[in-house]
């Protein structure tokens, strides 16, 4: 259904989002793939039947950052073109049904059953799964006595906030760390130390690499 040229993808991350320089990012290493792709506000998307567009362009294919537009920000409301083209059936590469593994206990059910894996996938998951559990009340003693050895993680937060990486700060820290457990779902990884690598970073309409953690 796209055209002879493969399809225009609207990368959908509202203006202002604290992680709009890794969508912006997305489309450019997308466009120098040869992928026609272009970072939108979802407020901008028009539907009029048959065509999503937006800033004169039309739209084939959505990529989202989140669900977020739809939902909390801007809103349905705000984003009524954006819902009437999903609703039509335009394509999109991730559907409201994969925000059930944004939760990272999907990974402590991949490390629980991972023996029921073929080998090449079981394979997978412990060359690149940490060991992952979900933080629970009968779990938090043996946490605290290997407290140096474990990363604690909101289990559906995302972008760094509230992760706490146990070699690296204090007792007292860690300490909090597990006391917000209570309140706050929550996995620990077994601490995996980080090696370095080229990371893409955007600087003014250009695309440099840097070694980073």
């Amino acid at each position: 259904r796209f055209a002879p040229g493969g399809p225009t993808v609207a990368v959908v991350n509202e203006d202002g989002s604290f992680v709009v320089s890794d969508t912006t990012l997305m489309a450019k290493l997308l466009r120098s793939a040869g992928v026609d792709a272009h970072r939108v506000d979802p407020r901008a998307l028009g539907w009029d039947g048959v065509n999503l567009t937006a800033d004169g362009r039309r739209f084939d294919l959505v990529l989202r950052d989140s669900h977020e537009e739809l939902t909390v920000s801007p809103g349905p409301a705000a984003c009524r073109g954006l819902w009437r083209a999903l609703e039509a059936g335009v394509p999109r590469l991730n559907p409201l049904r994969d925000v059930w593994f944004d939760d990272k206990a999907c990974f402590a059910l991949l490390w629980d059953h991972r023996a029921e894996l073929p080998p090449d996938e079981r394979a997978a998951v412990e060359a690149y799964v940490p060991e992952t559990v979900v933080v629970e009340p009968a779990g938090l003693e043996q946490l605290r006595d290997e407290q140096g050895q474990w990363v604690l993680k909101p289990a559906t937060g995302y972008g760094g906030f509230g992760v706490v990486v146990g070699p690296a700060v204090t007792a007292a820290a860690r300490e909090e760390a597990l006391a917000r457990t209570k309140a706050t779902r929550t996995v620990a990884q077994r601490f995996a130390a980080a090696g370095r690598q080229a990371v893409a970073r955007v600087v003014g309409e250009g695309v440099t690499w840097e070694e980073q953690h």
